[in-house]
């Protein structure tokens, strides 16, 4: 993960603001190579940017949640894939 320090100096209704340096962690702008990457980048490219995918830090049951919740929006899973891509966004985005 790449982190980057931004500097911003801000000023408002002529109330001068101090810079501030905010730390921001980038997220990956592909999805890592693994087993699981061809069935995500399958299942979730064609809606989402995928860094609405690589930014999320989510633990297991919130994983599993999010899929159960796209599949009931229309996401293409199917069961022989299901448990490949949570393992594969556990993995690489989880929660620690």
């Amino acid at each position: 993960m790449v982190t980057l320090a931004r500097t911003a100096t801000a000023a408002a209704a002529g109330l001068g603001m101090a810079a501030a340096t905010v730390t921001v962690a980038e997220a990956p702008s592909e999805f890592p190579p693994g087993q699981g990457q061809a069935q995500v980048q399958a299942t979730c490219a064609p809606c989402h940017a995928i860094t609405v995918v690589t930014s999320a830090r989510k633990s297991a049951n919130e994983w599993a949640s999010t899929v159960d919740a796209m599949i009931t929006r229309g996401a293409p899973v199917t069961d022989a894939d299901y448990d490949v891509i949570v393992e594969y966004l556990v993995r690489n985005f989880s929660a620690q």
